[in-house]
């Protein structure tokens, strides 16, 4: 599964992650842009073996890819609305993610739902009461995208539940890094930044990104 673009994508990781360490802000929004395109042409080359019948998960993958590289672009922008609108581009990736195993969730019994749905808005409310309880859109559009990363988490969790392959595994550790990633980048915008936060930030995101991906493309050369 190794193309010439995964080293290509690896190689701009591993530049931007120095430039997160030497917090080179300039260098930084240079090289951020480049990371989910690279990324995405890396599983397109590799799903496109795969056709026809990687077609569906490979259109899944590219969209949402595609508005992960909205969101960083975004997102190097200080300004308040743009953060909002990286976050939103955000959930809609995550809406393609959730789409890849959504079908695991048929498995789930009910009991399962409402201790999830118990642990999730447990969650939710904890984070927010940590991040000072923004107010206004910024406190109404931070439930909405906790809720949707908790359906990207669940899905996850689902997929383990209904699959047990190493794809649906490797899924959901992606679901949880992209919290972890998510939730430092909370503590930096609601509260302040601390020592290295942009290198723990997108080392997680872009591990999350890879792994949610993988979870996806290994089904196919498993078979």
């Amino acid at each position: 599964m190794i193309n010439a673009f995964s080293i290509i994508f690896l190689a701009v990781s591993a530049v931007h992650l120095v430039f997160c360490v030497i917090d080179n802000d300039k260098l930084r929004a240079l090289t951020k842009p480049l990371l989910m395109p690279a990324l995405a042409l890396a599983v397109a080359i590799t799903l496109y073996a795969r056709l026809p019948d990687s077609r569906t998960a490979l259109v899944l993958i590219v969209f949402a890819l595609f508005f992960g590289f909205l969101g960083d672009v975004f997102l190097i922008n200080k300004s308040p609305k743009l953060f909002f609108t990286g976050a939103c581009c955000f959930l809609v990736g995550h809406i393609f993610w959730i789409a890849q195993y959504a079908s695991s969730f048929k498995s789930f019994p009910i009991w399962a739902y409402i201790v999830a749905a118990a642990c999730y808005a447990a969650a939710i409310a904890l984070a927010y009461g940590s991040f000072n309880k923004p107010k206004g859109p910024f406190g109404i559009g931070f439930i909405i995208y906790a809720l949707f990363l908790s359906a990207l988490n669940s899905t996850g969790i689902a997929a383990v539940h209904a699959h047990k392959t190493t794809g649906a595994v490797l899924f959901l550790a992606g679901s949880i890094l992209f919290i972890i990633s998510d939730t430092i980048l909370a503590r930096t915008v609601f509260k302040s930044k601390f020592f290295q936060s942009h290198f723990l930030i997108m080392v997680t995101y872009i591990a999350a990104q890879v792994l949610l991906a993988c979870g996806v493309v290994l089904p196919y050369f498993n078979n």
